[in-house]
């Protein structure tokens, strides 16, 4: 994955604290940027626009307020993802992660970047924007809730079973060798689920930094990678085992 071209924008007054804010974008595109020259740059008639609404933080009083950026995008090679990296703003220019050298080539490039509708994030958005973290957040914790879950179910389905098979036998009724293994099928399958669950219950170790959001997303990502893969094959053995305790079940009502 390429890191992408950098770009700015200058937000000339910002609606939360109507300073000025200069702001380093990430732009990734599906070919390399050599694709776009400063020739191509010239000839927009060859180009097509791209308007997207990206939200960023005043860095005065730390709240968030929405932006329509136009971008310029060649066919041959379309953006992929914007995303709002750096602030630069003159009052608090030695905190905010962007140094004066930045800040000139801001004010240099930012005829590329069109700035357009700056506001107040809407009801709309912002109920948009927190349902995007309520995911986030929620994507790890729901695939541990549902091996929880499963653990529990596959492993009440084995005492389940066998009083069934227990109520539906004679009294002193004895299985041969053969039998009891089909018999004994769906309980061995059921125990083989909890194990599954439970493999995909379990934190695995992993490392990333706290500030590389990269690894942060690689190490959430994986980790919801293993757990679907558990719950699946767990999901997949545990229906097999229902499946094929209703039909010994089924025979054994039959042979009464």
């Amino acid at each position: 994955m390429e890191d992408g071209e950098k770009e700015t924008i200058t937000i000339s007054s910002c609606p939360v604290c109507s300073e000025e804010h200069a702001y380093t974008l990430r732009v990734s595109r599906s070919q390399t940027i050599g694709l776009a020259t400063q020739g191509s740059w010239q000839k927009r008639e060859q180009q097509r626009r791209k308007r997207i609404l990206r939200l960023c933080t005043c860095p005065t009083k730390n709240e968030t307020f929405q932006a329509t950026l136009t971008l310029w995008e060649l066919p041959s090679a379309p953006i992929n993802s914007v995303e709002v990296e750096k602030c630069y703003s003159e009052k608090n220019e030695g905190s905010l992660g962007m140094d004066k050298d930045d800040a000139t080539k801001a004010q240099r490039h930012v005829h590329k970047v069109e700035v357009s509708q700056v506001g107040a994030v809407s009801p709309h958005n912002k109920a948009v924007y927190e349902a995007g973290k309520t995911m986030l957040i929620d994507s790890i914790k729901t695939g541990r809730d549902f091996c929880q879950f499963m653990i529990t179910t596959s492993t009440g389905a084995i005492p389940l079973y066998l009083a069934i098979i227990t109520f539906l036998l004679p009294k002193n009724y004895s299985l041969d060798l053969l039998m009891g293994i089909v018999v004994a099928g769906p309980a061995v399958l059921f125990l083989l689920a909890v194990l599954i669950f439970a493999y995909g219950y379990f934190p695995t170790s992993d490392y990333f930094s706290l500030d590389v959001i990269e690894e942060i997303e690689m190490a959430r990502n994986r980790n919801i990678d293993r757990r679907r893969k558990f719950a699946t094959a767990g999901l997949g053995t545990f229906a097999v085992a229902t499946l094929y305790a209703i039909i010994v079940i089924i025979i054994k009502i039959g042979a009464r």
